[in-house]
């Protein structure tokens, strides 16, 4: 062989040992989370579906690795290539998920994504403030924001407990930090249940319940039958008399018979009215006098455009004041001047001064009592034939008690102003 031969097959040689040693180079797997998207809200105990989509053009996946916060949490070698991650345990806030899907070569591809946990926001409510007979300022404090951004706040408020914001409310601004709502065109003399709220992207949280009576609107009234001049408040809708009724005479001017015997107050069936212990100098003021039904049913006892007070007009007043079980507290006048020692939690915040005036019972009893103890006030509404409806308050006790006594029983009348 000569020497060009010989330096062709070493050239033929070398190129068929680095061909048999050459390899084709590794293309890296694709790797994508399809779910959830970067920037996703969730709340506590939410189960996240994680997917991922992974490829190999030149190989196969040999595994997809899941990652919450850089702790591997599952791994997956089939496809549809997903993790479940239930939420539970986890803090409100930002976490990372990461996934890395790795080739039968041994490349791999990562990807992740930050979704955020969030909490409803935590809200105080704050006492009312600058309270009138139609308004008060009443706000809140949202100290966290459960890592969404609070993008409502006020306060809602109704007559009843647990107040919503599919009830009145007010809407304060955004944000966290303390905030004022000023609320306006209130009842006089009316109970309103208050909460703060707050709306993120948990949803609605609600402060504390605070409560508040609005004060009492006055004004006065002269009966011109007797010259008598009453003080009157109104609450809620509703005007009242301030103090309990003095006529003698019907509003015609009739003259009501005035009965002093026990046996002759026993036997009515007709209408009548008395002082306690027969006692005018000292009781008619500022108790008033005490009435048979039978002279409330006349319909001619109170002064032109009032009425006496109705049984379910007795019910809208102490709704307007929280409910029979606190009313009393608020219609009871405050110290122990007229009513009996201690007289505790009156505060009258209502103004209709409501006193112990006592009463006449009729048979079996025939006899005055009650006076400094408790207040009945007779009602215009009948409950059969022989009872009529009543209302009671008792010292020491935040309730107004229904009853309905025997129409010879000598109670207090409160007038009402006409619709």
């Amino acid at each position: 062989m000569n020497s060009k031969g010989l330096i062709f097959g070493l050239i033929v040689l070398t190129l068929l040992f680095a061909f048999s040693n050459c390899k084709k180079e590794n293309q890296l797997p694709s790797c994508s989370i399809t779910y959830p998207n970067n920037g996703d809200e969730f709340e506590p105990g939410d189960t996240i579906a994680i997917s991922v989509e992974a490829n190999d053009n030149d190989g196969l996946i040999a595994e997809v690795n899941f990652y919450i916060d850089d702790i591997g949490t599952s791994s997956s070698s089939t496809i549809p290539y997903k993790y479940s991650w239930n939420t539970s345990d986890e803090t409100l806030g930002n976490h990372i998920i990461k996934v890395i899907a790795k080739d039968n070569e041994g490349g791999s591809k990562t990807d992740e994504c930050t979704i955020i946990i969030i909490g409803k926001a935590t809200v105080v409510t704050i006492e009312a403030s600058s309270i009138t007979h139609n308004s008060a300022i009443v706000g809140g404090n949202i100290s966290d924001d459960g890592s969404s951004a609070v993008t409502t706040r006020g306060v809602c408020w109704n007559t009843s407990s647990n107040p919503t914001i599919s009830d009145e409310h007010t809407t304060s601004g955004n944000g966290i930090g303390s905030f004022t709502s000023s609320i306006t065109g209130l009842l006089p003399a009316t109970t309103r249940y208050v909460r703060a709220y707050a709306i993120n992207g948990a949803g609605t949280s609600y402060g504390n319940e605070i409560s508040f009576t609005t004060l009492f609107e006055s004004g006065t009234l002269t009966d011109t039958r007797d010259g008598h001049i009453y003080s009157t408040v109104r609450i809620g809708n509703q005007w009242w008399m301030a103090e309990n009724l003095k006529a003698t005479k019907y509003n015609d001017g009739t003259p009501i018979p005035l009965v002093i015997y026990n046996l002759a107050w026993d036997n009515l069936s007709t209408p009548g009215y008395c002082w306690y212990d027969n006692d005018s100098a000292t009781y008619a003021n500022p108790y008033g006098a005490l009435y048979n039904w039978y002279t409330v049913k006349t319909g001619n006892l109170c002064p032109t455009g009032w009425h006496v007070s109705l049984d379910d007009e007795w019910t809208t007043l102490t709704d307007n004041l929280g409910g029979t079980i606190a009313a009393g507290d608020r219609l009871r006048e405050t110290g122990t001047i007229h009513w009996d020692s201690p007289n505790t939690g009156a505060t009258n915040e209502s103004g209709f001064t409501a006193l112990p005036s006592g009463y006449r019972y009729g048979t079996p009893y025939i006899s005055f009592s009650g006076v400094g103890m408790f207040g009945y006030w007779w009602t215009a509404t009948r409950h059969n034939t022989y009872d009529a409806w009543s209302w009671g308050i008792s010292v020491n006790d935040s309730n107004v008690a229904r009853f309905h006594h025997n129409k010879d029983c000598g109670f207090s009348v409160r007038c009402i102003k006409d619709e």
